[in-house]
């Protein structure tokens, strides 16, 4: 169990607002204190990915999260802009030297996250509003900056200000943003015994006077507000993709696909053999794979249910080397090819199921020794679909089990466009921002290929929260992603000196941006 002290901020009307200062930024707003609080526990789990994701080191975080409400302020929040906020009683606390550098740590952190998002946006999304009276995403950012001068100057003199912020308003927003981020860090590295102790209550620009400040309230502050903005962007780019597309996009969005999972079953049934003959074109994802099968697999006969395994490729692999081999899949046309290339194979395989990974009921509980899950993660375009698909292949593995999944990454689609339709980013702009922003490819009129692809920093995390501990995590196209095919036309020693060279480097994060699938291997905890 992990406990957690909260800090409410209710207003007037129920709205509430929970803070976890001993995880910086880590907040949840709700219309109700109860709702706020059932909301809590997957937001502590999504900060500590959000950590992981930028290489903080992780805490022990055992379920069930417990949490206590320390204090509960009425009447107070940041609700509005110029909303007085609580100051909670760990906010008296003054703030040492090393807790600065680790607040500024996050917070570079956050900015990282909203740069990504927001530098390559065009003019048209910078100003687009969801509705007449919002903001735009151009005047959010500018809050955003704005608002992290005026936390500075809650502790601090005004002549002990930078300069730079007297004439800003005119500045490109990113240059804005830039210039008062640095400026903003510097001061704050330069605050007095007296600034990092003391509590403050400022006349200036406010309209709360009465409202108390302390630099642990201003890191603080720092941190939920930006995180908070982050996540509104991050929402108003989908609500921009999902309205704004062009027209003639927008003709090719699926009326009678609006469920992806159907979309993607016809997809797979229209070219089981296409889907078969993919090895042969990526020879080395495969033979890479199966030197991580060879590798981490339990010796046979160990039970494997092939989660997704279409056509049976892996299956047929696993069964010629004598593992019992359950195949499931969502195509039954695959799993006939599966049943016909099996019998070629001289093989057998233990059963051939039809379904979807988000629901592996027929399975009991505890009863294989290896789960592959190496497409369905990236046909489900829902974060909850993914996660259940992670916890129903928990579910079935036996305690100590071994998961072999597999991802696309946030970039492959642009290096695929480079080799093979290099005007994309002009023919399919929105397209393009939406994969960037959102990283989903959503089903189309006519059929074609839907996925979830997977940005490297959240693949991990996005494993450890179904209850996994990784082993490892592997590009497993190697140093030869969209450049293979002169290495995959060799044959004997030249081709294996390839496949144990990327074999050998698969591992290696710094490659994992660059690669097309990354396949990650971990067990279920005991």
């Amino acid at each position: 169990m992990t406990h957690y002290l909260v800090f409410l901020e209710v207003a007037d009307g129920g709205l509430c607002m929970v803070h976890v200062p001993d995880l910086p930024g880590c907040t949840v707003r709700a219309p109700t204190r109860e709702e706020a609080l059932r909301q809590l526990p997957e937001a502590i789990r999504r900060y500590h990915d959000w950590r992981c994701r930028h290489g903080e080191a992780t805490f022990a975080m055992e379920e069930p999260i417990q949490v206590e409400i320390a204090e509960a302020s009425a009447g107070f929040g940041p609700f509005n802009p110029g909303d007085a906020a609580a100051l909670f009683e760990p906010d008296r606390r003054a703030i040492t030297t090393e807790e600065i550098e680790y607040h500024l740590r996050l917070m570079s952190h956050s900015r990282a996250d909203l740069v990504a998002l927001a530098r390559d946006l065009p003019d048209a999304i910078l100003d687009w509003q969801p509705e007449a009276e919002s903001f735009s995403i151009r005047r959010l950012l500018r809050h955003i900056g704005n608002a992290e001068e005026w936390y500075v100057s809650r502790i601090v003199s005004t002549e002990t200000l930078p300069p730079e912020w007297k004439d800003d308003e005119n500045m490109p927003i990113m240059d804005f943003l830039e210039m008062e981020r640095r400026t903003a860090l510097a001061r704050l590295r330069q605050l007095t015994e007296a600034e990092r102790s003391n509590v403050f209550y400022p006349q200036q620009w406010t309209q709360h006077p009465e409202e108390p400040w302390t630099a642990r309230k201003v890191f603080r502050r720092f941190l939920e507000h930006e995180r908070e903005h982050t996540d509104q962007i991050r929402r108003m780019l989908e609500l921009y993709h999902s309205k704004q597309m062009p027209q003639d996009q927008e003709a090719h969005l699926s009326t009678e696909h609006d469920d992806p999972i159907e979309a993607i079953r016809q997809l797979y049934d229209q070219q089981p053999t296409h889907e078969w003959e993919r090895m042969e074109r990526h020879r080395t994802e495969f033979a890479v794979t199966l030197r991580a099968l060879r590798d981490h697999l339990p010796p046979p006969p160990a039970r494997v249910l092939d989660c997704g395994g279409g056509p049976g490729r892996y299956s047929i692999e696993l069964a010629k080397r004598g593992y019992d081999v359950t195949l499931f899949d969502l195509s039954t046309e695959c799993l006939r090819l599966a049943e016909s290339k099996a019998t070629e194979a001289n093989v057998k395989l233990s059963a051939l199921e039809h379904g979807t990974a988000t629901n592996l009921a027929r399975f009991a509980d505890n009863s294989f020794d290896v789960v592959l899950l190496m497409g369905p993660l990236y046909h489900l375009l829902e974060e909850r679909e993914r996660l259940q698909a992670l916890a129903e292949a928990h579910r079935v593995l036996k305690p100590g089990g071994t998961l072999f999944a597999a991802l696309i990454t946030r970039y492959a689609p642009f290096r695929y466009a480079a080799a093979n339709e290099p005007d994309y980013l002009i023919q399919h702009q929105e397209e393009g921002e939406r994969i960037l922003s959102t990283g989903v490819l959503p089903p189309r009129k006519g059929g074609g290929f839907i996925a979830y692809f997977a940005h490297p920093a959240e693949v991990g995390p996005l494993v450890t929260r179904s209850g996994f501990e990784i082993v490892t995590i592997l590009g497993v196209e190697g140093l030869v992603g969209r450049i293979e095919d002169g290495v995959n036309a060799l044959s004997g020693p030249a081709w294996e000196a390839w496949v144990d060279l990327n074999y050998r480097v698969a591992a290696d994060p710094s490659i994992h941006g660059g690669a097309e699938h990354l396949l990650v291997i971990a067990l279920k905890l005991r």
